[in-house]
């Protein structure tokens, strides 16, 4: 399957939600274009315009708005995983990318005094813009996981490491650990 590619400094897990602004005209157009492709693709890039990853977050527009400069505001939310396979830019010079599913880390419920439930519920009930994308904790150990990745300032390299799908538990010590020193 082809995608739409869109390189940008995020690191979205899936069920994931952010909100982009779109003002370059080939992103505008890939917006419009949003239902013939299925939704597109957001590969980590960061500030330096180096790329990292051989995979990126096939994301569906949830929400769209215009901020108060008339430019498109996006919610977006992140399918699954997909591994980019090849890539080529378009003549408008957008990033095409062959992609094929990537697997992540599997559902494991949990109780609603998971510590990781706990102290997320807390961090969005304090942070409007983080409560209006996520208006409710999901008790499930790879969203909260996912979750606490995408806030902490964390090394891309390090996150990368942890969406194996055999490496959630590393994912969970990490975060409960850092958790545990922010605490002290």
């Amino acid at each position: 399957m082809n995608l739409p590619i869109f390189p940008l400094p995020i690191f979205l897990l899936p069920e994931g939600v952010t909100q982009l602004r779109i003002f370059e005209q080939r992103y505008l157009n890939m917006v419009k274009n949003c239902n013939k492709t299925q939704g597109f693709a957001i590969k980590y890039q960061n500030q330096a315009l180096e790329q990292y990853a051989d995979w990126a977050s096939w994301v569906e527009i949830i929400d769209f708005d215009q901020d108060d400069n008339g430019m498109l505001l996006i919610t977006v939310k992140c399918k699954q995983l997909v591994k980019i396979n090849d890539a080529f830019q378009n003549e408008d010079l957008l990033l095409i990318g062959n992609v094929s599913e990537k697997p992540f880390w599997s559902f494991t419920p949990v109780d609603e005094d998971h510590e990781l439930a706990i102290n997320l519920a807390h961090l969005i009930k304090h942070n409007p813009p983080l409560e209006k994308l996520y208006p409710e904790i999901v008790l499930d150990l790879s969203w909260l996981c996912a979750r606490w990745l995408e806030l902490l300032p964390i090394k891309f390299d390090q996150k990368n490491t942890l969406i194996e799908p055999s490496k959630i538990n590393r994912a969970e010590s990490l975060i409960t650990s850092i958790l545990a020193s922010a605490k002290s």
